[in-house]
């Protein structure tokens, strides 16, 4: 006897009550492959303690924005060498055991009484020989040698700096570092600028404007060369600007700052300094953590954008692949009793749906995707012959989203942003029998997703608040094509199956509204090439007018590429960003039962219970309630 299909059977009234309903029992978290390390390289705007010679730290007490950084990303920032530089101007560096080798006074270029950029790559090199796929490596490097041309009379060229610059991007590549992101030398609200103020003398404001601007031109000359070598940039001048006119926003009293005080970690906000020492203050620094962690975030929370939708489209194919079986030439009357359909009878449903999944991990910069989801659909087929169906079904998903949910409980739902997503699908199906207990079945879908207020947010600091905002849209198409065999045991059917399919997701590039926060993103892919075997029992025996039924199915993506999305402060600055493929294996179980009202009306409920079998945790919850007319 063959099983009777119930699973795609939805109510036929649609109301927005009972789908918050649904939306309220359902959520979606989704995070980025997790980062391993972080180092960082640099001069004394990210020195941890390396040196040279036992110098302070710039903020003594006080955090740099390294150690924010890393201690969010929960990679402690410590120092990697203890760095000395006798008369000869010979540099030694004493391994210390940590990721940051960033020294006070390094250098882009070499110079003779500095650490350079190449230098801390070789101390690297010789600590760790090589960076991991899923390091992270920083760059904050250029102010000593454009600073020492203006004030100490060092010669300065500008393309030896870029060249070099870009000689030592090259040579971490070499090592394997394919995340590399460098903080931009701020143009604007620059600590050297309020040192040449305070020294006072008749030419300070020449020297202001001529730093200024040589380091607004190398930057100009350096950042589409880093652009080009797929760098992704931090653009501190927006933020600098900013705090430069809106100290208050920020807590700050003072722009200029105060040699005596050193930026201990007290300096917030009882001395409201933006300087300290001739460098960013500890708050400041703290201001700078955050704004670099909100670019970092960006990044994780677009590919999120990215999976998610692929995920959810995933899950609406799927029931196609695994209902379409030989059941679908059956029906049940008011008695229970099954019978062949003849051929030009139509079943068509409508109804209700939630779906989503649960997924936890460390995630690149902990910023899970939190979605309710909830929505019908319609559907319809029609039996062409004894031994071929045809049929089509479209659903509707209305999805809300909050960023930062985190399951270690340290981020609250919506702290790093919201969205609200709206997703339609369409699809073809057909079924074939083969013979009396063989089938194939195959499929073809394109959906629509709009993300509309895709807003992220940030604390900048101890007191700041910023939030910017955008909206794009995205597709999805898929083609399956699967088959399976009834085997009967008793009054039950049991049908293993098998299918594969090719998936491709892809969303527009967009621009986010101006502001502090504002970047621009690429045009980004997703494709999958999914494989799947299942087995579905069906009670098909008897004149029972429930009829139970069960399934298992665990599908595997057999694409090896990495997602990447492109990111940027700007369109001209955007850039690739890659992370590991999610969701790779995925199990999944479903439960419920259909009841024959009358000889063409039929009720029906599914409970979907899965989740990743590899990797981060995850579940996936799904619940429809249905009915279906057939005619």
């Amino acid at each position: 006897m063959n099983a009777i299909r119930i699973n795609r059977t939805p109510s036929v009234v649609l109301f927005a009550g009972f789908i918050s309903l649904l939306a309220g029992l359902t959520a979606t978290r989704l995070q980025s492959a997790p980062i391993s390390q972080v180092y960082i390289f640099g001069d004394s705007s990210s020195d941890v303690g390396s040196g040279p010679n036992g110098l302070p730290r710039p903020t003594n007490k006080g955090l740099m924005w390294g150690e924010v950084v890393g201690k969010a990303l929960h990679h402690p920032s410590t120092a990697a060498r203890i760095v000395t530089i006798d008369g000869a101007d010979t540099i030694t560096g004493a391994p210390n055991g940590g990721n940051n080798y960033a020294v006070s006074g390094a250098t882009a270029t070499k110079f003779a009484d500095a650490v350079s950029f190449a230098e801390e790559i070789s101390f690297f090199k010789q600590d760790k020989t090589r960076f991991g796929k899923n390091d992270l490596a920083f760059t904050w490097m250029g102010a000593n040698d454009i600073t020492g041309a203006f004030i100490d009379g060092v010669a300065y060229s500008r393309n030896q700096y870029v060249n070099t610059y870009l000689e030592n991007i090259a040579s971490l590549r070499s090592l394997g570092a394919r995340n590399i992101v460098a903080i931009v030398e701020p143009t604007f609200l620059q600590p050297v600028q309020w040192a040449i103020d305070r020294s006072g003398g008749a030419i300070t404001t020449d020297l202001m404007n001529q730093l200024s601007s040589e380091i607004a031109a190398s930057n100009a000359a350096l950042n589409p060369r880093l652009v080009q070598a797929g760098v992704y940039l931090v653009k501190v001048d927006k933020l600098a600007e900013d705090v430069r006119l809106n100290l208050g926003k920020y807590g700050f009293l003072y722009g200029t700052g105060n040699y005596i005080t050193l930026g201990e970690a007290t300096a917030f906000p009882n001395d409201g300094n933006v300087f300290a020492n001739g460098h960013y203050s500890t708050a400041m620094h703290a201001v700078i953590g955050d704004y670099i962690l909100t670019q970092l975030r960006a990044r994780d929370q677009f590919t999120s954008l990215l999976t998610q939708s692929m995920f959810n489209f995933q899950q609406e194919t799927g029931v196609l692949a695994q209902t379409n079986t030989l059941s679908s030439f059956l029906e049940s009357d008011s008695h229970g009793r099954l019978h062949q359909r003849e051929a030009g009878t139509w079943k068509t449903q409508a109804g209700l749906t939630g779906s989503g999944t649960t997924k936890s991990g460390t995630g690149g910069t902990d910023n899970n995707l939190v979605t309710s989801q909830g929505g019908g659909y319609v559907a319809g087929d029609v039996a062409m012959s004894k031994n071929w169906l045809l049929g089509g079904r479209f659903s509707y998903t209305n999805s809300r989203g909050k960023f930062g949910d985190s399951l270690s409980g340290n981020q609250r739902e919506g702290e790093y942003g919201s969205l609200d997503q709206s997703t339609t699908l369409w699809s073809l199906y057909t079924v074939h029998r083969l013979t009396d207990a063989a089938y194939l079945n195959a499929t073809g879908s394109y959906g629509a997703t709009r993300y509309d207020k895709i807003k992220r947010r940030a604390s900048l600091g101890s007191v700041a608040k910023e939030q910017t905002q955008g909206d794009t849209t995205g597709n999805y198409m898929s083609a399956s094509i699967g088959g399976g065999y009834d085997i009967s045991l008793g009054n039950w059917t049991v049908t293993p199956n098998t299918s594969v399919s090719y998936e491709r997701t892809s969303i527009a590039g967009y621009s986010e509204r101006a502001g502090v926060l504002a970047l621009a993103y690429g045009d980004a892919d997703y494709n999958a090439l999914r494989g799947s075997l299942g087995v579905r029992a069906q009670l098909t025996g008897g004149t029972s007018k429930m009829r139970p039924f069960l399934g298992l199915n665990v599908s595997r993506d057999f694409n090896a590429d990495d997602i990447t999305v492109k990111v940027g402060p700007d369109r001209s600055s955007v850039v690739k960003y890659t992370t590991e493929r999610p969701n790779r294996t995925l199990g999944t179980a479903s439960v419920g039962a259909n009841y024959s009202l009358t000889d063409n009306l039929i009720l029906g409920s599914t409970f979907t219970f899965g989740g990743n079998l590899e990797g981060d945790s995850s579940t996936y919850l799904g619940l429809s309630f249905d009915v279906g007319y057939r005619f």
